[in-house]
């Protein structure tokens, strides 16, 4: 079996000719071009988030039809126009991300309110596809809170993103890693759409020949 998080805003329903019982819903914290976090400022990224990387770098995944089969890595430091990595506000992380010049050729972010932080990207989504990294000043800002988490058959493996290219792959699926620990926080805390969790454990996970029994009801 697999735990998988859906950060894209597509739904994913499986294999419906295949298998009848699995889907993930879109991640409700963004649309199409657009993502928005969802944590309480200010905040402390002086430190280091539950797996020793530094809090402070928010990292961006982006790929761009013209480039081909790329995905490109993109690591903002946002306490660069902060005058305190310790409570870094809203405005300043905004700043921090629109000085970046690779962040700024792509992407621009908007301070909603002072509450919350808006990413945009600049080309329209059948040109450009981008989701946040988990971990690092993504556990603070929570980009992908409402990115669904669910426990699904590993065959469904070949729709992760890293499989984008790939004949057949809708290539939107995050494979969440038991071995990393903020990974484990998501897995713990996954929930259905009222909200209610699956109970899920790391360090327990449904066998596939368990989950088969899903696969066809």
């Amino acid at each position: 079996m697999s735990y998988f998080q859906n950060v894209f805003f597509h739904e994913f329903l499986g294999d419906r000719h295949v298998y009848l019982n699995y889907r993930l819903p879109v991640n409700s914290g963004r649309g199409s071009e657009i993502v928005v976090s969802w944590g309480t400022g200010p905040f402390n990224l002086s430190g280091n988030d539950a797996d020793s990387n530094q809090l402070k770098y928010l990292n961006i995944n982006y790929n761009i039809n013209s480039s081909g089969n790329v995905w490109n890595r993109l690591s903002v430091d946002i306490t660069t126009a902060a005058s305190s990595s310790s409570a870094v506000k809203i405005n300043e992380i905004v700043d921090s991300l629109n000085n970046n010049s690779i962040f700024s050729n792509y992407f621009l972010a908007v301070n909603l309110n002072n509450n919350f932080v808006q990413i945009k990207q600049k080309l329209e989504s059948h040109k450009m596809k981008f989701y946040i990294e988990n971990g690092q000043a993504e556990t603070k800002l929570l980009f992908n809170l409402k990115a669904p988490v669910v426990e699904m058959h590993s065959d469904f493996e070949k729709h992760l993103i890293s499989n984008r290219f790939q004949k057949e792959s809708m290539g939107i699926l995050l494979k969440l890693n038991t071995s990393l620990n903020v990974d484990r926080t998501l897995i713990t805390n996954a929930s259905d759409e009222k909200g209610v969790k699956y109970g899920y454990n790391p360090d327990s996970p449904t066998s596939d020949s368990s989950l088969l029994r899903n696969l066809f009801v």
